[in-house]
């Protein structure tokens, strides 16, 4: 794996963590809404990554790839939902806890 795609993959995930982290402990609706337009944004980047890293293997098959494609899109959903109840109410505790939790086992998938 080339470092640059590394680092930009690594700091990316940071990123996530630290928006999702942000968005979910936010009291106000405005802020809740910035930090979900801007995990949007950053799971989009990443996905970005992942389809030319893909590309950039081709005639190879990358199951890597696929996982951390799947796990993206699903990571997508649940931040979608999650702070969608943010915004109508309090949200849920434990639905955050989950998003929080399936955030930081993304370390096991998307920089490597």
């Amino acid at each position: 794996m080339d470092p640059l795609y590394f680092a930009v993959n690594l700091l990316g995930f940071l990123g996530l963590i630290f928006t999702i982290y942000r968005g979910l402990r936010s009291h106000q609706e405005k802020r809740v809404t910035t930090w979900l337009v801007i995990t949007r944004l950053i799971i989009l980047l990443l996905v970005g990554l992942m389809i030319v890293d893909q590309l950039h293997s081709l005639p190879a098959f990358n199951p890597l790839s696929i996982i951390r494609g799947v796990y993206l899109i699903f990571l997508f959903v649940v931040s979608e939902v999650t702070f969608g109840r943010k915004q109508e109410s309090f949200g849920s505790p434990h639905q955050m806890m989950r998003l929080e939790l399936l955030t930081l086992a993304g370390i096991l998938v998307l920089p490597w």
